[in-house]
């Protein structure tokens, strides 16, 4: 069984999962909920496994994405397996990134033999993140962050069916608007996602180290100040 947090973009979402099947998940029904609910969600689901189980590894979002967001589950996902670790041996942690999930819900809703899906999220500015993927979900461009122009994915286009996934895909709709072109612009990042990218990763041995993993930011975190003056 895998644990999984997502918490790099707006909601908050844990599931537990089991050779690729969800057992338990639970969202966030508000935004920007992450502290509140995410440590709340990963006790209710320990808690119905019992003491005499436990996850057989953890997997946690790890950006780009929201710099907090990141924080927090990362946190959290590092606490767990550290906590496994007394007495026991702790329990492994697995990094996936945020384009990984998006293109893993997207192939849900659409598919075919030859395609590419392109992960787009927004970061409210110019620039996006992006990553291409193909039909078995492979990486075949690793996540930048960029300036999206009529040149950044005109080598997908030769595809049969082209997806672009995430909250940045609008972006790119007056550049690649095709008949082989689709935008799912409504899918974001979910827990329940997470299983296949992390059953693949734990099948390949492919962890992190639990002390020194940090989430892929790409920006340095800028803070600002609080609209309401507190004295």
């Amino acid at each position: 069984m895998i644990l999984l947090i997502e918490t790099s973009t707006t909601f908050c979402s844990v599931a537990l999962s089991s050779q690729e099947k969800i057992l338990y998940y639970r969202e966030a029904e508000k935004e920007n909920a992450h502290a509140e609910v995410a440590a709340v969600y990963v006790q209710e689901m320990l808690t119905a496994l019992g003491e005499e189980e436990r996850p057989d590894a953890v997997a946690v979002s790890c950006g780009p994405g929201s710099y907090t967001g990141l924080r927090i589950g990362v946190s959290l996902a590092k606490g767990i397996c550290f906590g496994y670790g007394i007495p026991l041996i702790g329990i492994p942690l697995i990094g996936i990134p945020t384009l990984d999930i998006l293109v893993s819900a997207a192939k849900k809703e659409c598919s075919c033999g030859d395609c590419r899906y392109i992960a787009v999220l927004d970061t409210r500015g110019k620039e996006v993140y992006y990553g291409v993927y193909n039909q078995d979900l492979r990486v075949l461009r690793q996540t930048k962050a960029g300036l999206i122009t009529e040149e950044t994915f005109i080598d997908c286009m030769q595809s049969p069916e082209v997806f672009f996934v995430g909250s940045g895909a609008y972006k790119c709709r007056e550049l690649y608007n095709r008949p082989n072109v689709r935008f799912l612009e409504d899918i974001h990042p979910k827990a329940s996602d997470m299983a296949i990218p992390a059953e693949r990763a734990f099948l390949n041995s492919e962890f992190v180290d639990v002390a020194y993993f940090e989430p892929l930011y790409f920006r340095d975190f800028q803070p600002t100040l609080p609209k309401k003056k507190i004295f």
